[in-house]
């Protein structure tokens, strides 16, 4: 799919990607995404793929360098984009959408395209105000080793921040004699209901 996205453009094929339906749609998202930091028609092309196998962004924007090199690709990426923005790219990437497998699963367990969608929708309005956030707020620190450090320390303190959310919650939840997992009464819940009633 990304090669003939990257292989073909409005005049056939083409051997120079810049002339590629990939590239005419990566310009115009760009827009879209520069806040986050990534201004380059190359990356937003590649998260298309991203949806078959979050793995296979990295292999396609290879095919956008016209490279086999991982090194080569590292320095073309090095080349427009700010260890800021690349983080910022890495955390859009792990949080946007599901892949297929994931959105297959989802439609088959809830039985309903709505509950899969909602899951696309939300996940690409969470990732990208998550990746909104860490670019905005990077930028107002000044060198580049703050901003690494105070970034690292927020997703660090969000990731305790959770933990700790979700342990109180489950430590409540079986206070009042629920399970951690669902609301639902099970045989499991009764029979715990009833030793404690003994």
């Amino acid at each position: 799919l990304i090669w003939i996205l990257s292989s073909f453009g409005p005049s056939g094929f083409v051997t120079n990607s810049a002339n590629s339906f990939a590239a005419g749609l990566g310009h115009i998202l760009v827009p879209i995404f520069k806040p986050i930091g990534i201004d380059q028609w190359q990356p937003i092309s590649a998260l298309f793929t991203g949806i078959l196998a979050k793995e296979v962004i990295t292999s396609s924007m290879m095919v956008m360098f016209h490279t086999s090199s991982k090194a080569f690709l590292i320095a073309s990426l090095g080349q427009f984009m700010t260890p800021l923005s690349a983080y910022t790219l890495l955390v859009f990437i792990l949080l946007y959408a599901p892949c297929f497998a994931t959105l297959a699963t989802i439609k088959q367990e809830t039985g309903s395209t709505k509950w899969m969608l909602y899951s696309v929708a939300s996940s690409l309005v969470v990732a990208y105000g998550i990746a909104f956030i860490i670019f905005q707020v990077g930028r107002l620190f000044i060198g580049w080793f703050k901003m690494r450090l105070i970034i690292n320390v927020i997703i660090i303190a969000a990731i305790i921040a959770l933990a700790f959310y979700l342990l109180v919650k489950t430590f409540q939840r079986g206070k009042q004699g629920k399970c951690a997992a669902c609301d639902y009464d099970c045989e499991i819940k009764k029979l715990a209901k009833n030793k404690k009633q003994l």
